[in-house]
């Protein structure tokens, strides 16, 4: 089985004929299928096992939503909406519910790392980094260190 980088692709409509009409944003917000991903000082929340994208739905999040900075993704397949939430301002929010519950807040480079399939680790992949070049194992060593500090704070 492999597993895909969920944050690599897009799978959503960007909607942009529809991010300026407030009364269509505040009727997305007020759904039940709208779904949310919260972030914390630049880090998505992701679910148990760091593959897939910790969404909740509004309703859960609904006191943040109300104080916070979001902005909307975009609409899926089946025209739901999905916002992201940021909750940097939120000294607290890992240990809050329901994020504590849902999964926990990681740097995307860590992800990105613990995501790669077994065959590639022994591989010396390139990637540009400040105008220089640099081993992704390199950086996933760098990340996973940044990651587990994160999750201390």
């Amino acid at each position: 089985m492999s597993i895909v980088n969920t944050f690599a692709g897009g799978p959503l409509d960007r909607a942009s004929e529809r991010r300026t009409d407030a009364d269509w944003l505040a009727a997305q917000l007020a759904s039940p299928q709208s779904r949310v991903v919260p972030f914390f000082r630049m880090q998505p929340l992701v679910s148990p096992g760091g593959h897939a994208v910790g969404w909740l739905s509004t309703a859960e999040v609904a006191e943040f939503l109300a104080e916070q900075p979001h902005i909307l993704l975009g609409l899926d397949e089946a025209g739901v909406a999905h916002f992201a939430l940021d909750l940097s301002a939120v000294e607290d929010a890992p240990s809050l519910e329901p994020f504590r519950a849902a999964g926990r807040f990681m740097d995307l480079r860590a992800i990105a790392c613990s995501a790669r399939p077994s065959w590639m680790k022994p591989m010396i992949a390139l990637t540009m980094t400040t105008a220089r070049m640099t081993p992704v194992s390199t950086q996933c060593a760098s990340s996973a260190v940044t990651a587990a500090e994160a999750s201390r704070t």
